[in-house]
């Protein structure tokens, strides 16, 4: 369910365009003009030309409406996309005939020359923007338009400069008009941000025979002056400057890290991390691994729990590992032969979660992570002098629903409430964090604490804080920020100041939303609510498990997140804007008959979505396919954004961890072992063609089906995952596994769910990581 679309927006638009056609051009440039300057909250569904539009009308052609995303080959066929307002209405406004565009200049020239003048007398960035984003079609929001894409340039935001400049010239290949100028200023973005086939495919529609040798020159006489590298290294090769934030789990096109050698050996002892008691279930891949889940569902027999799928991910950085457990924050000292817990911060759980010593997580969608945020990688943010150089975010279970039932029947699931925590990594002091409405205690939290509340300390009349539980609680919880009932499941990203995190709440459906708050004191800095869907339900109508987490990539200034309900959606990081939103094709929900939720076999692990160049890689939960979408941040523009390039059905199960995009394939591991998609056919667009599609290959020889229970890892020498005895890899061809250990992992001391588990390879270490295990190996003399 998509609570934002607005029909009748894509209505008035055609009537609009219609109203170009027929002669009312003054009305129809009216409501192009009062609808961009203060959009709607909502989103256009873009779809196929109305049947009653002419055969050779391009005024609704595919630029502006495309083909619905079921009407390409191979996607799923309920497949429907969305857009901004403002992105459909610019890309209409940008096909206008030119009777129409001269006619939009002429109505505009006077405020525009008043907007550029204030720009040019007082640098007023504000009057810049709007002139872009109201007045693009005149020749003062085209040099606003330009003034941006350089400072953009400047900055070192190559693609969103390459955007800027491509605005100027929406369609490269209409014409040999376009100036010198933009084509290089636009080849050279593409080449800086590494985007090889965008550049490909732009270089191609360049206009005018005898254009490409004197653009060539030109390219290489501006390069030099700039003193860059032009040269384009493969995506998987390039290296970039790290970010402000990492969680340790990303999945990007960049370099793969390396083996710390060809033979391994254990560097540290086993360390039993969830000593405390917050442990988690060991994983039953036979509840969520087809075709057996579906047998069980067919069967309906009864289950205990779901699968749980290894939900720890460490952190190496700077020769430390960090780790989130259910009760704690670890900090390890990641050098050879060490290991040593060095800090372990406590997380505010409530008291009767520690006190219970018995807490398992249930949940098949629980992601233990933790976020550490630099201040030296983060420049363009200006913190308080005072605040702290690193800063480590992460979830806490602040409530949760226990599970009941009635003369043997189901009545309600485990449901935690997922909140966040902010720690100084030096002091493990606490800076903020966030609650549901109502508290442990059953409270109703207010609004508008943070920091500033709990420095000053007011309390009621009754002697108490207002939003602390009764005196009996350990771990006081003070005032908080962002009360509201939102489970956050994802890890956090930080851009900027801001921290974005998405999660879910229920209100009848569930509801996914994506949240932004402010880094120094947790509050909410704008929220969007992104689609609404379902869980499986117990007989009594309550929702049966945990809804699937949800995942956030950021590339400048886009949020892209995966939501494991329906949809994947596009979000502007500044304001919270949706920018697209696709739907994909769900997995149908059973309904119950028994005292048992009959849970959906899942074909895909807890992974984040994949960037490739102007690609987003998708392997929705909730879904059997692999999705690939276009960002609109490519040659086709914003217009394109959300648009699905092709897809991969993934029913047989094989593709089950993405771990990456190398040699124009992707690998994953799962029960067939380890397997790769290969996109050579995929034009630079990022199609295929008729006929065509992805190609599954699987690795070579006999293999066990299903004794790879975990995530492997990317390394320049190939694929690396752990079975029940090794380590082993797997080389860029898919060839007979090759063991790293000299011997089968040694015996542990803390149980038999010390191996297999997920690999982790970083820092000259390879991290091998279960449900309550956490051991590092290196090179043998190590």
């Amino acid at each position: 369910m998509i609570p934002a679309e607005d029909a009748d927006l894509k209505l008035s638009i055609e009537q609009a365009l219609r109203d170009v056609e027929a002669g009312p051009v003054a009305r129809a440039l009216a409501f192009f003009e009062r609808t961009l300057s203060s959009p709607p909250p909502a989103l256009v569904r873009v779809t196929e030309p109305p049947p009653e539009m002419a055969a050779g009308d391009d005024s609704l052609d595919e630029s502006i409406f495309p083909r619905a995303a079921g009407a390409l080959r191979g996607t799923p066929a309920a497949g429907r996309r969305f857009l901004a307002p403002e992105i459909l209405l610019r890309s209409a406004m940008e096909s206008l005939p030119a009777e129409a565009v001269e006619a939009c200049r002429e109505r505009q020239r006077s405020a525009a020359a008043e907007l550029l003048r204030r720009f040019e007398e007082s640098g007023d960035a504000l009057a810049l923007e709007r002139l872009d984003r109201e007045f693009f079609l005149s020749s003062e929001g085209a040099a606003a338009r330009e003034i941006l894409g350089d400072r953009w340039f400047e900055e070192g935001r190559f693609t969103r400069a390459f955007l800027a400049y491509r605005g100027l010239a929406p369609d490269p290949s209409a014409g040999g008009g376009l100036p010198g100028r933009l084509r290089l200023k636009m080849l050279l973005s593409l080449r800086l941000a590494g985007d090889e086939a965008g550049y490909r495919v732009l270089r191609a529609r360049l206009p005018g025979p005898g254009a490409e040798p004197a653009a060539t020159d030109e390219l290489e006489a501006l390069a030099e002056r700039l003193g860059e590298d032009v040269d384009i290294p493969r995506i998987e090769d390039r290296h970039v400057a790290p970010p402000p934030s990492r969680w340790g789990g990303e999945l990007r096109a960049g370099p793969s890290p390396s083996l710390p050698a060809s033979v391994l050996a254990l560097s540290w002892d086993s360390w039993l991390w969830s000593s405390d008691g917050g442990i988690v279930e060991p994983a039953d891949y036979s509840l969520n691994d087809p075709p057996f889940g579906s047998e069980i569902a067919r069967l309906r027999l009864p289950v205990s729990f779901p699968a749980v799928d290894y939900p720890f991910t460490p952190l190496l950085d700077e020769g430390r590992v960090f780790l989130s457990g259910v009760f704690s924050f670890y900090l390890l000292d990641g050098r050879p032969r060490a290991g040593r817990i060095l800090r372990e911060i406590h997380k505010p759980d409530p008291a009767r979660l520690r006190q219970a010593q018995r807490f398992g997580e249930r949940s098949d969608s629980a992601h233990y992570t933790v976020t550490l945020w630099k201040k030296k990688h983060d420049p363009s943010w200006r913190p308080p002098p005072s605040f702290p150089d690193e800063i480590l975010i992460g979830q806490y279970i602040s409530h949760f629903i226990e599970v009941a039932d009635y003369m043997g029947y189901e009545v309600r699931g485990e449901i935690p409430t997922r909140s966040l925590v902010a720690f100084d990594v030096r002091s493990g002091e606490e800076l903020w964090r966030t609650l549901p409405w109502e508290s442990a205690a059953g409270e109703r939290q207010e609004p508008g604490g943070g920091a500033a509340a709990a420095q000053r300390g007011a309390a009621p009349a009754g002697g108490r804080r207002r939003g602390l539980p009764p005196a009996g609680f350990e771990d006081p919880l003070r005032p908080v920020s962002s009360p509201a009932d939102i489970s956050f499941t994802s890890p956090a990203v930080v851009r900027a100041g801001r921290v974005f995190v998405s999660g879910w709440k229920q209100a009848g459906f569930v509801d996914s939303l994506v949240r932004a708050l402010d880094l120094v004191t947790g509050e909410t800095i704008w929220e969007t609510h992104v689609c609404s869907s379902q869980m499986e339900l117990t007989m009594f109508g309550e929702i049966a498990r945990e809804p699937f987490a949800s995942h956030i990539v950021e590339d400048d200034g886009v949020l892209y997140c995966q939501t494991n309900q329906g949809a994947v959606a596009a979000l502007d990081a500044a304001s919270g804007r949706m920018l697209w939103l696709t739907t994909y094709d769900s997995l149908e929900m059973q309904s119950t008959r028994g005292p048992s939720a009959r849970w959906r076999a899942l074909y895909w692990g807890n992974h984040p979505p994949l960037l490739v160049g102007s690609m987003l890689v998708v392997t929705p939960r909730d879904s059997k396919h692999l999705l690939a979408l276009d960002t609109g941040r490519g040659p086709d523009g914003p217009s394109a954004g959300g648009r699905v390039l092709w897809s991969f059905n993934n029913s047989g199960g094989d593709l089950r961890d993405l771990l990456g995009y190398r040699d124009r394939r992707l690998f994953f591991t799962g029960r067939a072992g380890v397997a790769s998609l290969d996109l050579t056919a995929m034009t630079d667009e990022g199609r295929f063609p008729p006929g065509a599609g992805p190609r599954k290959e699987l690795m070579a020889g006999r293999f066990r089906r299903g004794s790879i229970p975990a995530a492997g890892a990317l390394t320049q020498s190939g694929v690396v995952y752990a079975d029940a005895r090794q380590l082993n890899l797997v080389d860029w061809d898919l060839g007979l596994p090759r063991a790293l250990l000299l011997e089968d992992f040694p015996p542990s001391r803390h149980g038999r769910y010390h191996y297999p588990g997920r690999v982790h390879v970083a820092e000259d270490l390879v991290l091998v990581i279960s449900n309550r295990m956490l051991s590092a190996f290196g090179p043998p003399s190590q």
